[in-house]
C-alpha cells in the first residue's frame, strides 16, 4: 500500500510492520511502516495521548543523578570533562559512554552555548555544569515542572519552538530525543534558526542496521509507540538536507543491548521484567555480555550498528 513519508515526503510503496508496547509491557500494539525511498521506519498514527507513555519511572525522568556518590562513575566522568577543559579542550578524553565522549570530538568549551533537547530532567547537561562548562540549558516538554539546580542549571518543560528564538547556541543536543519528536522538520527548522554561525546540531538515535535486519519487529530500539522515527542514513541526510543542513562527522556506538534486550522481547519478556536472576544465568549472561560487546564493536567499525551520531552543520550553499 502506498503511504506518504513523513520524511522525504514521498508517496511510495510501504512495508508494514506491527510493533508491540514491550519497556512496560502493556500488550498494546501499533502500525509502522517503513519508506521504499528513503527508508525511515515511522509509526503510522501518532497517538494523540502519546504523554501517556511515558511513565513517571520512564527512565529520562530519573534525576538521582544529582545526589550521585561522588565516588561514583559520574564523578570519574566530571574529573575527565575537567581535565579536558583545563587542558584547553586539547585532545580527547574517551569515554565508554559515548554521549560525553562526543563533548571531545566537537571541541565543546568551556564558554560554548549548550542546549540538550528532550533531556528528560538533565543527566547530561548536569554534569556537563558540574564540570564546567558555564552556558549548558535543557529542556523537555515531558517534565512535570521547570527544575533549577543547585549549580545554576535550567531545565525547562518546554518544547524547542517554545524557548525565545533570541536564544542562540553553538550546540543543540538530541541524545536519544529525536526519535520522539512528533515534527522532525519544525524541530530541524527551529534548530537552524537557533544555531550560532559555525554551530553544530548533534543528534544520537536508534539506526536501521544489522539488529533491525536480524530481530525485526523484535528489535528493543524500536520502542513502540514512543519511537516514532526509526532513521537510516538515507533518511537523516534527506531531512538534514531540506534545511540547509549536512552530514559534518557520523559515529555508530551501538553496544550489546541490541542483541540482549532484543533476545528477551523476542521471547516475550517486557524490559521492565528482565531481571538478572541467579548465579549461574548472570555468569552465562556475562559470557553472552561479552559476546555481543565484541560483535558491536565489529558492527560499529562497518558502520552496521543500531544506533549512531549525527553531527550536523550548515551546508556550504546555506551559507552562501
Amino acid at each position: 500500500m502506498k503511504k506518504l513519508c513523513r520524511i522525504c515526503h514521498q508517496n511510495t510503496d510501504a512495508a508494514d510492520y506491527v510493533v508491540q508496547e514491550m519497556m512496560f509491557g502493556t500488550g498494546e500494539s501499533f502500525d509502522y511502516f517503513q519508506c521504499q525511498q528513503c527508508h525511515c521506519l515511522q509509526i503510522s498514527n501518532i497517538p494523540d495521548n502519546l504523554a501517556d507513555y511515558y511513565a513517571n519511572d520512564y527512565y529520562s525522568k530519573e534525576n538521582d543523578f544529582a545526589s550521585a556518590d561522588s565516588s561514583g562513575k559520574q564523578q570519574r566522568i566530571i574529573n575527565s570533562l575537567r581535565h579536558y577543559l583545563i587542558s584547553g579542550g586539547q585532545g580527547r578524553v574517551n569515554f565508554k559512554n559515548e554521549e560525553f565522549d562526543v563533548v571531545t570530538r566537537v571541541k565543546m568549551r568551556q564558554e560554548s552555548k549548550i542546549l540538550d533537547v528532550g533531556c528528560g530532567s538533565g543527566r547530561l547537561p548536569y554534569v556537563l555544569r558540574e564540570a564546567g562548562f558555564e552556558n549548558v540549558t535543557g529542556a523537555d516538554p515531558f517534565i512535570e515542572n521547570e527544575i533549577e539546580y543547585t549549580n545554576g542549571l535550567k531545565i525547562y518543560n518546554r518544547h524547542l519552538e517554545d524557548l525565545p528564538v533570541e536564544w542562540r547556541w553553538d550546540f543543540i543536543t538530541f541524545h536519544h530525543s529525536f526519535e520522539h519528536i512528533v515534527d522532525q522538520h519544525k524541530t530541524l527548522s527551529e534548530c537552524v534558526k537557533r544555531l550560532e554561525d559555525g554551530g553544530r546540531i548533534i543528534i544520537r538515535i536508534p539506526v536501521l542496521g544489522f539488529a533491525w535486519r536480524k530481530y525485526g519487529v523484535h528489535w528493543y530500539q524500536l520502542d513502540a509507540p514512543r519511537h516514532l522515527y526509526l532513521h537510516s542514513r538515507q533518511s537523516i541526510s534527506s531531512l538534514a538536507g531540506e534545511h540547509g543542513l549536512r552530514i559534518e562527522k557520523l559515529i555508530f556506538d551501538s553496544n550489546a543491548s541490541q542483541f540482549l534486550i532484543s533476545e528477551k522481547y523476542k521471547q516475550g519478556v517486557p524490559l521492565i521484567h528482565q531481571k538478572k536472576g541467579n548465579r549461574l544465568k548472570r555468569l552465562l549472561n556475562k559470557w553472552q555480555k561479552f559476546k555481543y560487546k565484541r560483535l558491536s564493536r565489529k558492527l560499529n567499525k562497518n558502520s552496521d550498528g543500531d544506533q549512531a551520531v549525527f553531527i550536523l552543520t550548515r551546508s556550504a550553499a546555506s551559507q552562501a
